[in-house]
């Protein structure tokens, strides 16, 4: 470990390759080609304000919560097979437009600041959601945070089998 931090070598290298180490959105590129399923959205890379998927399909028949239909159909047999072993969680936020995006940056830019908003919530355009392959989860049981220990583990070691990644690990 670095005398300096709590980070191990592996923890730098990952944010080192992340970008992390650098500061957000100075020097951003626009992904050019049509995003897809290996698009890499975040505080470097962004998506024309104007991007909506043009295939995307509502999550159990919830009309305000939509993903890419590839990814809804991973989705449901994710939390159906979560549902099986006992585990409950439900997607919060799906898909956001760029505007929904704004919004909510806007509103934590008014509660925190710029530079706190930075570290926490994405610009428009420089959000997963925008491409509709990410899903927030929730708990609705548990008050603590938005899932509960035994929750992280059964998303952690099963996320992988439906094609989806931890973004934001606990």
């Amino acid at each position: 470990k670095n005398k300096n931090h709590d980070l191990n070598n592996q923890d730098i290298v990952t944010r080192v390759n992340l970008n992390l180490d650098k500061k957000f959105y100075p020097d951003t590129k626009r992904i050019k080609d049509q995003p897809n399923i290996y698009a890499l959205v975040n505080k470097f890379n962004y998506v024309d304000m104007s991007y909506v998927p043009s295939n995307l399909k509502s999550l159990f028949n919830i009309s305000s919560l939509k993903m890419v239909d590839v990814a809804a159909d991973a989705y449901e047999e994710f939390v159906k097979a979560a549902k099986k072993d006992g585990i409950n969680f439900i997607g919060t936020t799906a898909y956001r437009s760029a505007a929904w995006q704004r919004s909510l940056y806007d509103s934590y830019v008014n509660k925190d600041g710029k530079e706190k908003a930075d570290t926490y919530s994405a610009r428009p355009g420089y959000s997963e959601h925008q491409l509709g392959y990410s899903v927030d989860l929730n708990d609705p049981d548990y008050k603590e945070k938005r899932i509960s220990p035994s929750d992280y583990e059964w998303i952690k070691n099963n996320a992988y089998k439906y094609g989806f990644i931890i973004r934001y690990p606990a």
